[in-house]
């Protein structure tokens, strides 16, 4: 999936209940290139959940080189269903920008994983982001941009707890990426972007 424009799912307030601008629920994609803004609930949608007898797993999926931008939920959502798993996937050299938190929630979430429809033996250990790596990423400023939302309530996880914490996160920066007109459709970073080397 690479090279598109994803905008403009529905937010709720018609028939459809929100939608993330990509849902997947497969193992093995690639997703690169795209600019994912205005949707109605997250950017990207990574899911694990049962389907007529079988599992379909999110598993190693490469994210990378996208800019998620104004989507109502957040950046990135992985979520676990009953016996689904979500694991092994690569998010890196992502834009996470302008994240609006979810109903009832304070914070700006760039990653949120959710496990509370997640049945006992598939949940992750404390500690753990189930081998899902992040890394080389550019998350919003003044907020704790990860969240882990279990049964028994919500964590919310600094940028620098997340990289002291979980496997395979690191080299991630908080920032404005100084997008040239985000509200146009026009997601060049200028030339003062943290996110030109």
């Amino acid at each position: 999936i690479e090279h598109n424009q994803f905008h403009g799912m529905a937010d709720g307030s018609g028939p459809n209940y929100p939608r993330s601008g990509i849902s997947l629920t497969v193992s093995g994609c690639v997703v690169r290139y795209n600019d994912v803004y205005g949707n109605g609930r997250f950017g990207i949608t990574l899911e694990g959940r049962p389907f007529n007898g079988y599992n379909m797993d999110g598993r190693s999926n490469h994210i990378y080189h996208n800019t998620f931008w104004n989507n109502a939920g957040g950046g990135v959502q992985l979520i676990q269903k009953k016996d689904g798993t979500v694991a092994g996937n690569v998010i890196e050299n992502n834009i996470f920008w302008n994240t609006a938190p979810l109903a009832g929630d304070a914070q700006n979430n760039a990653i949120i994983a959710e496990l509370y429809h997640s049945n006992a033996s598939r949940s992750w250990p404390d500690g753990s982001f189930n081998g899902n790596i992040v890394r080389s990423n550019l998350l919003p400023t003044g907020t704790r941009p990860v969240t882990i939302a279990r049964k028994n309530g919500s964590v919310h996880v600094t940028l620098a707890e997340a990289e002291s914490t979980f496997d395979g996160w690191t080299g991630n920066r908080q920032g404005d990426p100084c997008l040239t007109d985000p509200m146009g459709g026009d997601f060049t970073p200028m030339p003062k972007s943290l996110t030109i080397d």
